[in-house]
Formats: C-alpha cells, structure tokens, sequence
C-alpha cells in the first residue's frame, strides 16, 4: 500500500494561515520547524461529520456509519507548535462543515 494513503492528516485552512502569522512574530521561533497538522481522518469520519452536521442536505453516502480507519493511520504531534504560540486549532467537525455548506452552495443546492 502507498504510504500516502496511511497518512491522511489535515490542517483547517485558517487554522494554518493564523500559525504562519503568528510564527512571523514569535522571536523565540528562531531556527525552529513547527509540524502545523491537526489529525488525522479518514472519508467515513468525513461522512458522518457532514451527515450529522447539515441533515437537511443528505447527499454524502452513508457508508458504514461510525467505522473509522483513522487509528490505522499515522499521525502527527502539533503540540509544539500550539503550545510555543498559544494556537487553538479546529475540529475537523468546525473545518468540514463549513467547507461542505460552501460547496453546497456554489451548486446552489
């Protein structure tokens, strides 16, 4: 199996972009690399999320509810970068169903 598959983690967008900043003006990041990644996810966890947060916008199939690979994945430890800069990084719950009604509404569905 390609070992891209066994590592799908995600950041929120804002999430990222707040952290860039942030890194910009914290003097004590001097040479550091910071892991900016929330977790990891899988498509059924996706799923849920989407078909529980907007049921009146049941498009996204239902798959096997509540089964999830995402412990099978690899992950990441962001602490670092949290704790050195005071981040807060979103669920995936206040990521994707933000993302979902916006792709709802480009379709005008």
């Amino acid at each position: 199996m390609n070992s891209f598959f066994n590592s799908p983690v995600w950041i929120d967008v804002e999430d990222l972009a707040e952290t860039s900043l942030r890194t910009l003006a914290f003097s004590g990041s001097g040479n550091e690399r910071f892991l900016v990644t929330q977790a990891s996810y899988d498509t059924q966890e996706v799923a849920d999320i989407i078909r529980s947060g907007l049921p009146d916008k049941q498009r996204v199939p239902v798959g096997e509810p509540g089964k999830r690979i995402a412990d099978t994945h690899y992950s990441c430890d962001s602490s670092k970068v949290q704790e050195l800069l005071g981040v807060r990084f979103r669920t995936l719950e206040e990521s994707i169903i933000p993302l979902a009604n916006q792709l709802y509404d480009m379709e005008g569905v």
